[in-house]
């Protein structure tokens, strides 16, 4: 059985909050979505937009989410969400990009009644529940200080976590679902002032989903991929996740390209290691304040910061 958190209340919940009738509104974009995922994301969505208006009852955020302890265990908090599940997991921080790039989420192994595999990857299926992260930093527009923006996370998706306790009943989640619970956050920690200069409020994108590892990691490290960006000058800012999912037993690329093992190859992707899983470029909290709130550039269409990846000609 897989470990889960204590009751907190209402799943994702985080603060007890009262409506605040304010003139902001964040859009959703969900064309395209599975519709698999359309009900359970549509309910995340109206929880973060539930927060995006609230103000607080007299309680207190069970942490800030701009601190740094909330910054470490980001992905670890992000599991829970992109499974619909209150599962613990633990969360391994890579100081650097190489380091993340060959780290695995745990556990790991061959699951269901697959055909057996005509080689012997290895497993870890006693491991206990983790994710893997790392953090991009860049700066304020002005002063010295380091801005975290882009956080990148590694984890197992709902699939593979049913497969090893089929009582579970978790949900597979888009990076869009742990988006919006951070925007959320940000939005329900501004003051009433603050809410007024933002003006038009954040456009919450579905995510982008590549088709392979190499794919989500383009442009890595140099250029991380933009998960916040404007359409124009002035315009609002735009929050876009990128994303991987790999099913917990990829048939067609076992037997297509694993099954036998050709010689003299990356088969990386030919491991369980590499299966079940999600991975998620996101928007730390703190850089998600500090665009909407001009503390931060953000790559602008039409300008000389455009960029092609969410840009289009």
């Amino acid at each position: 059985m897989l470990d889960q958190k204590p009751p907190r209340g209402p799943k994702g919940a985080r603060r007890e909050a009262t409506l605040y009738s304010a003139p902001l509104e964040i859009w959703l974009i969900l064309i395209g979505k599975k519709k698999e995922e359309i009900v359970t994301t549509s309910i995340r969505m109206f929880m973060a937009l539930a927060l995006a208006f609230a103000g607080t009852s007299g309680a207190q955020a069970n942490e800030d989410p701009y601190s740094t302890s909330a910054l470490v265990g980001l992905c670890g908090e992000a599991q829970s969400i992109v499974t619909s599940s209150d599962l613990n997991a633990g969360n391994a921080v890579y100081s650097t990009w190489d380091g993340f790039v060959q780290s695995d989420a745990d556990p790991y192994s061959v699951v269901g009644d697959n055909p057996p595999l005509e080689y012997s990857p290895p497993e870890a299926p006693d491991l206990l529940l983790s994710a893997t992260q790392h953090v991009f930093y860049g700066a304020y527009r002005f002063g010295a200080r380091e801005l975290p923006t882009v956080v990148s996370c590694k984890m197992k998706n709902a699939e593979y976590l049913n497969a090893r306790d089929s009582g579970l009943g978790a949900v597979d989640q888009p990076c869009q679902a742990v988006a919006a619970q951070l925007l959320g956050e940000v939005m329900s920690s501004l003051t009433w002032l603050e809410r007024r200069r933002i003006g038009q409020a954040p456009i919450l994108e579905e995510d982008i989903t590549a088709g392979r590892g190499s794919e989500w990691t383009a442009g890595f490290p140099d250029r991380p991929y933009p998960v916040l960006y404007r359409e124009s000058v002035g315009g609002p800012v735009h929050i876009k996740s990128s994303a991987l999912y790999v099913a917990a037993h990829p048939t067609e690329t076992i037997e297509t390209a694993c099954n036998p093992i050709p010689p003299l190859r990356d088969l990386s992707f030919c491991e369980p290691r590499k299966w079940g899983v999600r991975y998620c470029h996101l928007p730390s909290p703190e850089y998600i304040l500090a665009a909407i709130t001009g503390r931060a550039s953000v790559p602008t269409c039409g300008t000389d910061t455009a960029d092609p990846r969410v840009c289009q000609d």
